[in-house]
């Protein structure tokens, strides 16, 4: 009884240990902490005394207190979140594609994560197929991107696919219809597509 007891505390410590809340920011917190960071470099915020500055932050966000200080404990814990979304990406990409990703960058700038990805379409009738499995990939292994950025290119190095999606949308893609609804459905969720076959 003791043995099981000890147990059963021992994997609540390991569960409820900081290494596994550290990584878990959601995307409302990363943006509300990266807004703060920026607000601090305003030159009317470093005027203020240091006591009322967390407040008037917080006030200019329309958010308690104890909300932004959360976001803030939250986004220190992460640490470097671009980093971290951007392999966890190229990992679940490269998975797909092989060999044939050619870039995968995220921007972290203003709060939200926006990634561009680059690869080296093989076979111009699957296009769609492609754009979407990458898609769906990534924002399954990067959950705090707002936008992708995608673009294929030919074997000349010639653009044949451009199109941005919403990380929303893209999470709307499932990975096992994407053979039938590529063309016909998923292509739709992109904005600004542009396909040369």
């Amino acid at each position: 009884m003791r043995v099981r007891s000890a147990l059963i505390a021992a994997s609540f410590v390991m569960f409820s240990s900081p290494v596994f809340a550290a990584t878990s920011i959601s995307a409302a917190d990363y943006k509300l902490y990266r807004e703060y960071q920026a607000a601090l470099t305003d030159p009317r915020v470093q005027k203020m005394p240091e006591t009322r500055r967390l407040g008037a932050i917080a006030k200019n966000f329309h958010v308690t207190e104890s909300k932004l200080k959360d976001a803030i404990t939250r986004g220190e814990a992460a640490g470097e979140v671009g980093k971290t979304e951007e392999n966890s990406a190229r990992v679940a990409v490269a998975e797909v594609l092989k060999d044939r990703l050619d870039s995968l960058s995220v921007d972290d700038g203003g709060g939200i994560l926006v990634a561009y990805v680059t690869w080296k379409n093989q076979d111009s009738q699957k296009l769609e197929e492609e754009a979407a499995m990458v898609a769906a990939r990534a924002v399954a292994a990067s959950p705090l991107f707002a936008t992708l950025s995608l673009a294929a290119t030919d074997a000349t190095g010639a653009r044949i696919f451009e199109g941005k999606i919403d990380a929303e949308r893209a999470r709307s893609i499932k990975e096992d219809r994407i053979p039938l609804f590529a063309r016909a459905r998923y292509v739709k969720l992109f904005d600004g597509v542009k396909i040369s076959r």
